[in-house]
């Protein structure tokens, strides 16, 4: 397992040290997407250069910055090195290295329980060449934030599916809330688990015929656990998020 981890450290500090390089001789304006996530970035990071934590009215602010279906997290992620690297467009994709790590850990810990430790490094090892993902890396969208926790979310389903790893009681909130932070990274995200929800509404079903209810308590337990956490943005904005979606939608 160490070696492993050495291997995977040594694959992301490939990626990091590349795309610092690529980053640092990049002088283009960003584009129309690009301007408009970093605005939304710029305003998060602002509110939190003088965070008033026990005011309702400043988080009420700090929510209303983010009235579409792009959701906040992305930015609040980006919040602390935007505040120690300055506000730029460079210190911005900074972030996705941060989501590049959690991509690179995620996808070799799915490989190693649908197949081996082989294929989990090789996979791993791809996420670092591919060029869709070194195009993401080296830009600020929030398409590379979404993919990182989608699979570390396909992740914690799977340890809490298979009951390895975590105590299943906890994997099932860690699942939960890694739900939660795939809706407030961008709530269409949620439509790429229809399959595992799908499959895991049937074994409860057959459970069930079986009076064995830990598993829907489980389910049940995760879902609270991502609708505490999306809930203070959702309530806020919820109308406009819906009708953005749509929009999106037909577009």
């Amino acid at each position: 397992s160490r070696k492993d981890y050495l291997i995977l450290f040594l694959i992301w500090l490939i990626s990091l040290i590349t795309d610092c390089i690529w980053i640092g001789k990049h002088n283009l304006p960003p584009a129309w997407d690009q301007s408009s996530h970093l605005s939304s970035a710029f305003e998060a990071a602002k509110l939190f250069s003088s965070p008033e934590y026990l005011s309702s009215e400043w988080w009420n602010t700090l929510w209303s910055k983010f009235p579409s279906y792009r959701g906040p997290f992305t930015y609040l992620v980006s919040i602390p090195i935007i505040h120690f690297f300055g506000a730029s467009y460079k210190s911005a994709m900074l972030t996705n290295q941060l989501f590049s790590l959690i991509l690179i850990f995620s996808t070799y810990y799915l490989g190693r329980i649908i197949y081996n430790r082989n294929t989990g490094l090789w996979a791993s090892f791809l996420c670092l060449i591919s060029p869709a993902f070194l195009a993401q890396r080296t830009d600020y969208l929030i398409d590379l934030s979404l993919v990182a926790f989608l699979t570390l979310s396909w992740l914690l389903i799977c340890i809490w599916r298979f009951d390895i790893y975590l105590n299943r009681w906890l994997s099932s909130i860690l699942a939960g809330f890694l739900l939660g932070i795939v809706f407030l990274v961008r709530p269409t995200g949620l439509i790429f688990f229809w399959l595992p929800f799908l499959i895991i509404l049937l074994n409860i079903f057959t459970n069930l015929f079986k009076r064995k209810f830990a598993l829907l308590i489980q389910f049940l337990i995760g879902l609270l656990a991502c609708f505490t956490l999306v809930w203070p943005w959702f309530s806020q904005n919820w109308l406009t998020i819906l009708l953005s979606i749509n929009k999106a939608r037909q577009w």
